[in-house]
């Protein structure tokens, strides 16, 4: 290392000054408790991401499969095709539907009702070694025949849903497959009237049939069939409509008699009317039937299912959450009532179907700690469940257990290979779930990104510092180069002072924040579960975030460093003795703004009216549309002549700046005739400066894209990439800061494109940092002319050029070769 790292541990505990080690210790400071902030934030939001993954995985599967039409019937079929998929460890079917649970006088709705395959779902009577598709036995942690220990085992969770299914279970008819009903012998009517004669009745009810065969039989042989008791069918005299009155009965016979005794019951009601008047009406003979005193049901008819416990044992079992159990006030053992939710009647593939209601006996709870799961979901076996929308057997869908939930993505493509995409459709639990995670991953990325800005401030703290330190030791940095010591040793010395700052401050940084998650996972900060669906504040230990956390903060510190130790090691010997005598570097901002200032008020009429006319040529160019051209797709146009023009323009302005900051004697033809033949040099450097400002941006965010394009990780990406472009400001800056004064080498004194870069880069070393300074206090004139008068902006955009032609004035000297003074030959006589 040698003396550069003496000096670095030196320069961070100054004897001399006591602020410079009050400013190391604020920087640390800094850098530490920014590392904390983020590292901690980094660990809760992981925890709620990692927290809700394995909520949702632990009651849901990993891939499913779902068919586009509404009965999904082929499920077995299926099953097999998916199961050979590598990377698949289980399938099983299930179907969901909404439902109502009642018990008592308590209701729950928008219930999710599951009904699920015990074996292949639950591992209940599976081989061991092969993992159930769901991971609920995990979460089951009572049942009838007892309870199991923290933390649960899927042995004893799968031995609590024993029993799920009932034995000999087969799944529900469809609606028309019943069984037909055997037919009976007909008896000796039946079949008299069916020999040979078509029953005039067979579209009439039993009913009514019987009712006309009794008739029948009642009637006199002869006699014609018995009429309707329906005065709307008889004509005149009793007779039907279509048939003519019995021969002998007088014209209106029928109706006289008719007439008569309607009359006389007429008569004789009126006469008992006023014997009977206020009495009780009552039929002769009485009351005939007679009311029972008790309500009494009649035998073969079941009681309430519920109500009886020998009954309820028999009912099919369900497994609830323990959110809802508390809510409908349901233990173990006690019957609950599910009903499809539907009131009335409903419409449904194309049949009138009723509401079905079912009951059922809670054999199990289940808590899997997130809320919105156990309050809205229950589990049942899937025969029970697919007789509520008498469909038979069909299933909603096919889920299935991968090895690596990371890799579901290609675990779809494969499925979506063995089964056509057009008649059924492949998700994951990544796209099932993906508005939760999708907010989950912006949330932690945005307040990573918001917290990491406390670090940034931390490495500005850290260039506070190391300015401030180089400042105080410029003396000796001058002395230390005048003696020998190169630039590369000048700048390890504030390298490493950079380096020791950020590396204590990040490494405090990462103790603290490790102990502030510990602390969280130890007392567990509770939380609402009715706002948040988990019951504790979750935090996530990851290694990966621990090295990302602390990279990016020893490199945002050194690129902080890196500005400060470059002007120190870019410092000329003799600036440091001019300083000490008081003297000044002749680049300062504000001096060479008031050069530039003088200079714009003796050329005003050139380095105003030159510039103003080539621009103003342009827009008329521009607006004119005077060699536009249409590219190969017929939708851009080019402006030809507007882009030459500008290139002529710039060459001409820059030209006649140097102009007046160097050799204000040349004749402006000379200077404007000179600009035009070396146009296409100002135009190749002018594009080298552009193509390595972008080159240096793409090498910045490379990493974070490279990373992003192979492991598909946005959130390490991200910070790769905020990295990166905070490692590629410094270079940014000094890239543009050593080319620019290429133009004006160019367009003044005729160089090539290679040579006026390197002529640039050369007088510019050891000033970049002024140029930069320069360039803000520049900037910061221009806003603030703007502001205050339109005009005035324009003004200061003239001014600040006029500085930078002085500046490369002054900058080209450096590398003029000096003047040969007259020797005296050898062997001539001094007089």
């Amino acid at each position: 290392m040698g003396y550069p790292l003496t000096l670095a541990v030196r320069y961070l505990g100054s004897r001399k000054r006591a602020s410079i080690s009050v400013g190391t210790a604020i920087a640390v400071l800094g850098v530490m408790l920014g590392v904390a902030a983020l590292l901690t934030v980094m660990s809760v939001t992981g925890g709620f991401q990692a927290e809700f993954r394995d909520k949702v995985l632990g009651v849901n599967a990993h891939v499913l499969v779902l068919k586009h039409s509404t009965e999904f019937r082929n499920y077995r079929d299926v099953m097999a095709q998916v199961r050979d998929v590598p990377g698949v460890l289980n399938v099983g079917p299930f179907s969901i539907n909404p439902m109502m649970l009642a018990h008592g006088e308590k209701t729950a709705t928008g219930v999710l009702l599951k009904g699920v395959d015990p074996k292949s779902s639950l591992g209940v009577g599976l081989d061991p070694s092969i993992p159930p598709v769901l991971d609920l036995p995990r979460h089951v942690y009572k049942g009838l025949s007892g309870e199991c220990a923290q933390p649960i085992q899927m042995s004893c969770g799968i031995g609590l849903l024993a029993g799920l299914r009932r034995e000999g279970a087969t799944p529900p008819p469809r609606r028309g497959e019943l069984e037909p009903t055997p037919l009976r012998e007909p008896d000796d009517d039946e079949a008299e009237a069916d020999a040979g004669v078509a029953d005039p009745d067979a579209g009439a009810p039993d009913w009514l049939r019987q009712e006309m065969k009794n008739r029948e039989k009642a009637a006199p042989k002869g006699s014609p069939p018995p009429l309707p008791d329906d005065e709307e069918g008889l004509g005149e005299g009793g007779a039907p409509q279509d048939k003519p009155a019995p021969k002998g009965a007088k014209e209106g016979g029928a109706k006289g008699d008719a007439d008569t005794k309607r009359d006389e019951d007429t008569k004789g009601d009126d006469d008992t009317k006023g014997d009977d008047a206020g009495k009780e009406a009552t039929p002769d003979g009485g009351y005939k039937s007679v009311l029972p005193d008790d309500d009494e049901l009649p035998t073969g008819i079941e009681t309430d299912e519920c109500e009886d416990p020998e009954l309820v044992k028999k009912l099919p079992g369900i497994v609830i959450g323990k959110s809802l159990a508390e809510t409908l006030k349901l233990e173990l053992g006690d019957c609950v009532t599910v009903t499809s939710p539907t009131i009335g009647f409903q419409f449904s593939g194309g049949a009138v179907k009723p509401a079905v209601a079912k009951n059922f006996r809670v054999m199990a709870l289940f808590e899997a700690g997130f809320d919105q799961y156990d309050s809205k979901l229950v589990y049942t076996d899937l025969y029970e469940a697919q007789v509520f929308y008498d469909e038979g057997d069909t299933v909603t869908g096919v889920e299935m257990k991968i090895d690596d939930i990371e890799k579901s993505d290609e675990v779809v493509e494969a499925v979506q290979k063995v089964v056509p995409p057009s008649a059924y459709r492949t998700m994951d639990w990544k796209e099932l779930n993906r508005g939760l995670f999708t907010a989950l991953l912006i949330q932690k990325v945005m307040m990573s990104g918001v917290l990491a800005l406390i670090i940034l401030v931390a490495a500005f703290t850290v260039v506070a510092t190391l300015i401030m330190v180089v400042l105080d030791k410029k003396r000796e940095v001058s002395v230390l180069k005048a003696m020998g010591a190169t630039d590369t040793a000048v700048l390890r010395i504030f390298l490493y002072q950079g380096l020791f700052i950020g590396g204590a401050g990040t490494t405090l940084g990462l103790l603290v924040g490790y102990g502030v998650c510990k602390g969280l996972i130890v007392w567990a900060f509770p939380l609402d579960p009715k706002v948040y669906f988990i019951d504790h504040l979750p935090v996530l230990l990851r290694t990966d975030e621990f090295l990302i956390t602390g990279a990016v903060a020893i490199v945002l510190c050194l690129l902080g460093t890196a500005l400060p130790s470059l002007y120190a090691a870019s410092l000329v010997p003799a600036d440091g003795l001019r300083d000490m005598q008081g003297g000044s570097s002749g680049l300062e901002a504000g001096e060479v703004l008031r050069s530039g200032w003088e200079l714009l008020k003796k050329r005003w009429a050139t380095l105003l009216i030159v510039p103003a006319a080539g621009y103003a040529l342009v827009a008329w160019s521009g607006t004119l549309g005077v060699g536009h051209v249409t590219s190969l797709a017929g939708l851009t146009w080019y402006p030809i002549l507007p882009a030459i023009l500008t290139v002529v323009v710039r060459s001409i302005v820059v030209g006649v700046y140097a102009r007046a900051a160097r050799q204000p004697d040349v004749p402006l033809f000379e200077v404007l005739s000179r600009s035009l033949v070396r146009a296409p040099g100002v135009y190749v450097v002018e594009l080298v400066r552009w193509l390595g400002v972008w080159a240096i941006l793409l090498v910045a965010v490379a990493p974070g894209a490279l990373v992003h394009w192979l492991t598909d990780s946005f959130a390490v990406a991200l910070l790769l990439g905020m990295a990166g472009i905070a490692a590629g400001i410094i270079p940014l800056i000094v890239f543009v800061q050593a080319t620019r004064l290429g133009v004006y080498f160019a367009a003044d004194q005729g160089f090539g494109p290679i040579r006026a870069l390197r002529a640039s880069w050369r007088a510019t070393e050891g000033r970049r940092t002024d140029l930069f300074v320069y360039d803000v206090a520049g900037v910061v004139v221009i806003l603030l002319s703007s502001f205050t008068l339109c005009i005035g902006g324009l003004g200061a955009l003239a001014v600040v050029a006029a500085g930078e032609a002085v500046i490369y004035a002054r900058l080209a000297k450096v590398l003029e070769p000096p003047r040969r003074q007259a020797s005296i030959p050898d062997g001539a006589v001094v007089a």
